[in-house]
């Protein structure tokens, strides 16, 4: 009877306890595509392959550099962290400039996406939210410079 309740106790324990998404590594001037990103030794190149690479969950770490490139139709509950430097011991985005030249979408679906410590400039809008149904979704916008954006700095369309 004990073992069925220590068991039970167990069960609950792992139910209960907090579930955690993976970090990814991205690094303009030290990673690789090909890598997994997983490291801060096998970090990837662009924050889009580490998009790709990314389950809902998953926190991108993306290292001082520049990134040229859009992020569009982001569909997964992610973090993007800007401000380490390119071995990732630290964090501290007034130092360190993760600058991204390019957009990011994000949409529908009940999905929370967080950007924070990013510096964005593009001539266009550089976060563009939308929503297209009823599922409530959460984007966190925090510590990010947004500079040189002819549009609008946040823009949302809803149908």
């Amino acid at each position: 009877m004990n073992r069925t309740y220590a068991a039970f106790a167990l069960f609950l324990f792992f139910l209960a306890a907090p579930l955690h998404g993976a970090v990814l590594y991205v690094s303009s001037t030290t990673g690789n595509d090909s890598n997994n990103g997983t490291s801060t030794s096998t970090a990837k190149a662009s924050i889009g392959s580490a998009y790709t690479a990314a389950s809902s969950g998953d926190t991108l770490r993306i290292a001082s550099g520049t990134y040229r490139e859009d992020v569009l139709a982001i569909s997964k509950s992610l973090t993007f962290e800007g401000g380490y430097p390119v071995d990732f011991q630290t964090r501290d985005y007034t130092v360190y400039n993760s600058t991204v030249i390019g957009q990011f979408s994000a949409g529908t679906g009940g999905i929370g996406v967080s950007f924070d410590g990013l510096s964005v400039s593009t001539g266009a809008t550089p976060f563009f939210l939308y929503w297209t149904d009823t599922n409530t979704s959460s984007i966190t916008i925090s510590n990010c410079t947004i500079y040189n954006s002819s549009k609008p700095a946040i823009d949302t369309y809803a149908s």
